[in-house]
């Protein structure tokens, strides 16, 4: 099974050892700058516990490498999330601790569609080569084993994107660095019903 290389990104863990990493593993192929940093939390214990959430299996699929800049033609080569993350700062959702890509989840057979997402930010001018995105986000979480990372699902609006779309079984997360896992990995992802249905 090939390791996942440096293709998704990062929130914040509750109550975690940052001085540790999540698992064992060699993804990343060498440290992260951002791998010692405390992560910011935009909801709380409290929220996040008594939350009601949609439960699904999702498997790990590979994505573009344009978030992560780690695709060869990318016009990004430090990523597009890590360009986008001070627009998004900017506007109220602060993902300084990110790890700069995403982490892509598909549910299929199921379909997703985003309907009342917490963060909804309009016309982000973040690039040159493109006129500007809309992007949404729920917040989300991911079972890992025995642990429960919180996370978001990080949306880019099909009608503003250019290019490299997602199919509507596949979410692209940005969720805590992970270095164990592996595409075709199994996880548990937990999805707010209140902001994202679940379509057969």
């Amino acid at each position: 099974m090939r390791k996942l290389p440096s293709s998704y990104t990062a929130q914040a863990l509750q109550s975690a050892d940052f001085t540790q990493p999540l698992h064992t593993g060699d993804y990343p192929p060498a440290p992260h700058p951002q791998e010692s940093r405390t992560f910011s939390l935009k909801f709380s214990r409290s929220s996040s516990m008594t939350q009601s959430w949609r439960s699904l299996t999702a498997i790990v699929q590979p994505g573009h490498r344009i978030a992560s800049g780690q695709a060869t033609d990318s016009p990004y080569p430090g990523g597009s999330v890590a360009l986008q993350q001070p627009h998004f700062a900017a506007r109220g959702l602060d993902l300084a601790g990110c790890f700069c890509g995403t982490l892509n989840l598909s549910i299929a057979p199921h379909r997703f569609e985003m309907v009342a997402p917490r963060y909804t930010f309009r016309s982000v001018d973040w690039t040159p080569h493109h006129p500007p995105e809309h992007f949404s986000f729920s917040a989300c979480q991911i079972a890992i084993g025995d642990r429960t990372v919180d996370a978001w699902v990080y949306y880019p609006h099909p009608e503003t994107k250019r290019t490299h779309f997602q199919d509507a079984s596949t979410l692209e997360v940005l969720a805590p660095w992970l270095p164990s896992v592996q595409y075709g990995d199994r996880l548990t992802l937990h999805l707010n019903p209140d902001e994202i249905a679940i379509l057969a």
